[in-house]
């Protein structure tokens, strides 16, 4: 059967290296094999993958790697569909540059790595992030689809017999470089320059990772002659079966998996969810949080709060998972936020209309306080009624007769969108076919949002004072702030902006940028709706890419890390909780899956775990935000 395709070609690169010409018996893995050729079967036939290279054991030397990336990227062409898998003993190195806030780089270890010599050292993030970025900025490939089933823990992890099926860490400790070694000077070469940070370009970005920075990635025996990785297993059965659609339907059952089979990891992804897979079709997610259960006074457990922006008032109709807009909910239940149980990350609502909420439901925001939606008036309106009912539908958005922060002026040829004195504040839109409705409701729910995200503040945080920032040139030389809060550049000139953390603990953070008319962006973390945490005295410096028009930069500290999938809600990376009770433990037993057992609160004898999670303190679930605008010249 032929099918048609959105992308001229589908490329892919699979790596799988089980068997390591420098590790003894006890280190070799068993999956990696099996994983790409299972993989590889997979896209071939399933979804017309038409140029597949694998590199398996032997055949994935440093070399090799290096040369496959490059191979790729020279053969890729504009519109390409490009996925790429690892699957093998991952690691990290202590990070020589200043670039990672937690002091490592993350890396792959090659067949011929770990030798005495030091002739095949590691293969950094910093190597890789080139021909990511020469992907997507240079080859302009239509997709870049990215899989790691590795593990980048400093330690080696056993499983203990109450596993659900036997596994094997996919992790190696750091190499131990020794003075004047030959392994020294090849670390120090392989990542003696590295590239600028790559950031993911526009909608073009999936990746999923088997496991946070700190935690093990597990391969499983799952039957007595076949072995895979556990987040491979997962994203082989989900696409096998044929009942994912999105990305996003992929990573919920990816995670709800892996946590039944593999509970001492919690897979993270990032990137685009709201396209088909291996497609380019849009599925529109309206925000949504998920149900936690219930209290025992009977209110609702909501998995996001103020740090999502949501906030007393603000009501959410309850739905399965998957449900992508509330004409699909039916008689799900409505609830109402309360101010008892509001918190940074989560919060609590009152029952209005229908049942209470399980764990595992999904609770989409319907309607939300009238100092966040955007007022909005239609010229002329009694033309164009149905851009005003699409626009009523949307929670960001009011349509107002008067007193309208835009208006809507339309015309048989364009749109045009207009500031309360009749300056055009975004640019206008060409009226080429019937979806430019839509087009006008995502650009004005896009100011919303940015609206929204520049008055998210904490004025009473007790973190106040802990961020200290500075902005210069190329140069190093600081720029002129006409302001506390806003600094000048040229037009096109390089800004760098560094960040200390002065408080007494780790602070998680992240740095996102807004301009004129669009949405927030994630910074720092690249592309990812989260945060990492940065050391005490530890400087961040970051680079912005050069520009014409102004810039605000708005960074966030937190004594836990911040999901921002509210403010940057077209680009989300998520992490599969620590128990499946949060995310869908009511899911798995609807499709007859027997709930994992949560994880070991302690590690069993013999078995290393390392987990980043703070001590419990008054003081944990605090924030600040700091905002400084960039004011280009002209």
């Amino acid at each position: 059967m032929t099918t048609t395709s959105p992308f001229p070609a589908k490329r892919a690169l699979l790596i799988g290296i089980g068997r390591y010409a420098h590790l003894p018996p006890e280190r070799q893995l068993h999956g990696p094999p099996a994983d790409v050729a299972a993989l590889a079967d997979l896209l071939t036939n399933a979804h017309a993958f038409d140029h597949i290279t694998t590199l398996v054991d032997e055949q994935a030397t440093r070399k090799a790697i290096l040369d496959a990336f490059a191979d790729l990227v020279d053969a890729t062409q504009p519109g390409d569909l490009v996925l790429i898998h690892y699957s093998g003993h991952g690691s990290r190195v202590p990070d020589i540059h200043g670039d990672e806030a937690d002091g490592w780089d993350s890396s792959l270890v090659p067949h011929d790595g770990r030798d005495p010599d030091g002739l095949a050292p590691d293969i950094l993030d910093d190597e890789l992030n080139p021909f990511f970025g020469r992907l997507v900025n240079e080859r302009q490939a239509g997709d870049l689809v990215l899989i790691f089933d590795s593990c980048h823990s400093a330690g080696m992890t056993r499983a203990d017999g109450d596993a659900p099926f036997p596994a094997w860490s996919r992790s190696l400790e750091p190499p131990t470089p020794v003075a004047g070694s030959r392994l020294v000077e090849s670390a120090a070469a392989a990542s003696a320059a590295p590239a600028p940070m790559w950031q993911p370009a526009g909608e073009q970005f999936i990746a999923f990772y088997a496991c946070q920075g700190a935690e093990s990635a597990f391969e499983l025996k799952l039957t007595a002659n076949t072995v895979h990785g556990a987040l491979s297993h997962a994203l082989l059965t989900a696409l096998a079966g044929g009942e994912v659609k999105t990305y996003r339907d992929l990573w919920e059952s990816v995670s709800l998996r892996v946590a039944q089979i593999s509970p001492q990891q919690r897979p993270q992804v990032e990137g685009h969810l709201d396209y088909t897979i291996f497609g380019r079709e849009a599925v529109r997610q309206m925000f949504y949080v998920p149900v936690l259960g219930m209290t025992p006074s009977g209110l609702v457990r909501l998995g996001g709060g103020l740090a999502l922006g949501l906030d007393v008032g603000d009501r959410l109709r309850l739905a399965p998972p998957g449900t992508r807009r509330l004409s699909q909910v039916g008689s799900g239940a409505l609830v109402e936020i309360v101010p008892l149980g509001l918190t940074l990350h989560q919060c609590q609502a009152a029952i209005v209309s229908g049942s209470g909420g399980q764990a595992g439901q999904w609770a989409l925001l319907e309607t939300t306080r009238p100092a966040m939606q955007l007022r909005v008036a239609v010229n002329p309106a009694a033309a164009n009624a149905p851009l005003i009912a699409k626009l009523q539908k949307q929670p960001l958005l009011a349509v107002v007769d008067r007193d309208a922060a835009v208006t809507v002026e339309v015309s048989a040829a364009e749109t045009r969108f207009l500031d309360d004195k009749g300056q055009p504040l975004l640019p206008g839109l060409p009226r080429k076919d019937f979806l430019w409705q839509t087009d006008v409701v995502e650009r004005l729910a896009g100011l919303a949002w940015q609206r929204n995200f520049l008055r998210l503040a904490n004025p009473d945080s007790r973190l106040a004072g802990s961020l200290r920032l500075e902005l210069t040139d190329a140069a190093g030389r600081g720029l002129t702030m006409s302001s506390p809060q806003q600094a000048a550049a040229e037009p096109g000139a390089v800004v760098r902006l560094s960040v200390t953390n002065t408080w007494a603990r780790d602070l998680h953070v992240a740095v996102l940028t807004c301009q004129e008319g669009a949405e927030p962006v994630q910074f720092w973390p690249p592309g990812s709706g989260a945060s990492l945490p940065l050391t005490p005295g530890r400087p961040l410096t970051l680079e912005l890419p050069p520009g014409q028009a102004s810039v605000v930069i708005k960074l966030f500290a937190a004594t836990q890390p911040i999901p921002f999938e509210l403010l940057t809600h077209s680009r989300t990376r998520r992490e599969a909780p620590a128990a499946l009770s949060a995310l869908g433990r009511a899911s798995l037993q609807a499709q007859g899956v027997p709930a994992p057992p949560p994880p070991p609160s302690t590690p069993p004898p013999g078995q290393t775990r390392t987990v980043t999670e703070p001590s419990r303190r008054r003081d944990d679930d605090d924030w600040i935000a700091v905002q400084v605008v960039v004011a280009r010249g002209m």
